[in-house]
Parts: C-alpha cells; structure tokens; sequence
C-alpha cells in the first residue's frame, strides 16, 4: 500500500517528500493570521483582559486565543447539530463512560466496549447534524458537555469551558455576537483551508464513507471520522503553536523527541527497541527504519529519542520527565492538537512535528510505517536553517535495499 492510498491524508507530493507543504502551511499561516486579527481581535483583547485578572496575569500569546476562536466556530459548525440533538441520558452516559476508560485496566475495557457499541450511535446519528444550536452560552454549554461525552476532546473542552466563563461574565449581546462572528470565520476558513491545503487532505471524504459503511463496532468511530476542515483546522493549529511556544523551547537545556511506535520499520515482534524513559528506546535493529536514523541524527544535533506507544499513554507529569527539558512531539494530522495541549498544560516547553501521513490500525486494517519531514524536525529542534536530511535518508535506505 502507497502512503496516499487509502489513508486519510499524506503530506508528501507524489516521488517527493512534505517540503511543499511546510511552504504551504507557512504561506496560509501568514495570510490567515491578520484576517483572525481582524475577525475578532477585539474579542481577544477582552479575553485576555479577563485572563489577566483571573490567572494572576499569566497569558498565553495573542495568536493562540485568535487560534482558540477559530476552533470554537469550527467546532460549533461541525458538532453543534449533534450537541443540540442529543438527549441528556445519551450525554450523561458516555460522560460516565470517557471517565471510566481514564481509569485504565479492566475498566477501560469494559468502557470501551461500551463506546464501540453505543458511543458513535448516540452522539453522531447523522439525522442530528443539521440541528441549530442557539449561539449563545446555554448553546456552548451543550457542546462542551456533548465534546466530553465523546471522550475526544477532553483537553479543547477544558479551552471552551475558560472561554464559556468569560462571556458568562459578559452580556448576552455580547456573547451572542461573539459566537456568531468565530462561526462566521470558521466559514471562511473552511473555503480558503481547502484551496490552500486540500490537496493533502483528498482521501478524507472517501475515508469518511468507508468509515460510516463500515458496520464493525470501534470505539475510536468519532475519532477518524473527523472532517476535512477539522484536519486543516489542525495543521494551522501546528502551526501557530509552534510559533508561540518557539522562544520558551530554544531554552531548553535537554530535548527530547517522542516519535510514536507507528513509526517502526519492523512489526513488534521484530523490533528490539528497549524499555526505558517514558517508553522505548530504538537499539538500531534496522536499517531501514527512520526512529534509527533519527536517534543518530540526534546524537549530533544534541536531542534524545524515545517511542512511545500513543501520545494518551504519556504520564506527563514533573516526576516522569526531568526539568529544564523541552519536548517535541510527533503525531498525526488528526490527534496532534491534542497531544500538544496535553504538553502545554504540564507546562513543557513544547514544539511539534506531522507524520506525513497515518499508518496505525486506526486508521488502516494493513499497518504502515509512517515517517516524518526530516528537515521540519530538525528546524523545529534547531530553529536554523533546514539541511537537506530527507534526500540523505533516501540515499542511505536505496544502499541499504540494495546491500539486502
């Protein structure tokens, strides 16, 4: 199976590598941000007012709030008919369900098994996506409560719930015009998102309709059945995280780059990667692999390398990661906002990397190794100008399939 054949999305032009789409998501990026500014600007100074006087005045950058209401008007256009439709016992049930599955164990089977049989069945029933949810803070109550309910998105309801308490603060009018502006934006970036980065994201409708013909019961069903517009809402976030968090990370004294087990070259049973840290560590049992090329990348560009089975299984916690360290994650398209705010709220200096496509069971029956721009991480890591890494990976994986 090619890496574009049916996956959700690949960031790699066809014979090439994802240096196109770093230039495409920077251009969009630098276009985007002013048209945010001027959208609702006047919303984020008042949030961020608000913020000053609750948090003691620590803030976060502008960008990130200007970023936080973009995906307030995309969530609210794509899951608000669902939040608005329905009913309160299926909303309480899986509630109860999310929390027990972060139990582990025994119960978070048990939740899962009830998530695959009921969970996509009662929160997504496709009559209910054009439902109208009033745009005021009884309406984003329900989304909030219906995004937990999925136990998706716990950590951008727990934005939306800060956001939810500043306009509670302020006047309804206020508040209505506010929803109604970011919904209106959300809009617009759906159309310029998809001229601008569509082409990385051409499988998703068709991986969406094997996803809803598909009958076999899964837990993570509202997870890859995500839309187009929430992939690119996604990559933008990437994007102007990492901008935000920059300056904190080159602080760092220690690096350490978690790459996600997908990216292995051999199957699990072949791979003799170590236990150690917050994961494994890659013992370079295969040639072919990019975990071993990156662990040798970091030996000369000062970074340590650990796998980790999934960003949820991270303990992220001040005991299992030493201070003074800055982290760079690794992740798909359509989970890497969420790893990523699980970092910044453990207050990890933090900056991210895409695979340039998905290859996990979750998203195909036949597993792939996926991989990831060379020349991307090592700018995220360095913050210098970008070495043309990607070519000598290729260079040294063509000697060695011909020495095999």
């Amino acid at each position: 199976m090619k890496p574009n054949e049916g996956i959700s999305y690949s960031l790699t032009d066809p014979g090439s590598d994802s240096d196109n789409y770093y230039a495409a998501i920077t251009a969009f990026g630098e276009y985007l941000i002013p048209k945010m500014e001027e959208a609702f600007g006047a919303m984020a100074d008042r949030y961020m007012d608000y913020l000053q006087k609750v948090n003691s005045g620590q803030v976060s950058s502008r960008e990130v709030y200007l970023y936080e209401s973009l995906m307030l008007g995309i969530f609210w256009n794509v899951y608000g008919g669902f939040a608005a439709g329905t009913n309160h016992r299926s909303v309480r049930l899986m509630k109860q369900m999310a929390l027990l599955r972060t139990k582990g164990g025994i119960k978070r089977r048990v939740a899962d098994m009830v998530r695959a049989g009921l969970g996509f069945r009662l929160l997504e029933k496709q009559s209910l996506a054009g439902r109208f949810l009033f745009p005021d803070t009884t309406g984003m109550e329900k989304l909030i409560q219906w995004m937990q309910s999925t136990g998706e998105f716990r950590k951008e309801a727990e934005i939306f719930s800060n956001w939810l308490r500043f306009l509670r603060q302020e006047d309804e009018t206020f508040a209505f015009v506010s929803i109604c502006k970011v919904r209106e934006f959300a809009r617009f970036f759906a159309s310029e998102s998809d001229d601008c980065l569509g082409e990385y994201t051409q499988n998703v409708n068709q991986f969406r309709q094997q996803i809803l013909l598909n009958r076999h019961l899964r837990e993570d069903k509202i997870s890859v059945n995500k839309q187009k517009v929430e992939y690119h809402l996604n990559m933008m976030g990437a994007f102007i995280y990492n901008r935000a968090l920059q300056s904190d990370f080159n602080k760092s004294k220690r690096k350490i780059v978690l790459l996600p087990a997908c990216m292995k070259a051999n199957p699990p049973a072949e791979c003799k990667a170590e236990k150690a840290g917050l994961g494994e560590r890659c013992t370079g049992c295969s040639g072919l692999c990019q975990i071993n090329h990156i662990t040798h990348l970091g030996k000369k560009h000062h970074f340590t390398v650990e796998i980790v089975k999934h960003s949820s299984d991270i303990s992220l916690t001040k005991k299992s990661i030493p201070d003074g360290c800055g982290l760079i994650g690794v992740a798909c398209v359509s989970t890497v906002i969420s790893g990523g705010l699980e970092l910044i709220q453990n207050k990890f200096p933090a900056q991210c990397v895409l695979l340039d496509y998905c290859g996990c069971r979750h998203w195909s029956e036949k597993t792939i190794p996926t991989s990831l721009n060379l020349n991307e991480l090592l700018n995220r890591v360095n913050n210098t100008s970008l070495i043309s890494e990607n070519h000598r990976l290729k260079n040294d994986q063509n000697q060695n399939n011909i020495a095999a």
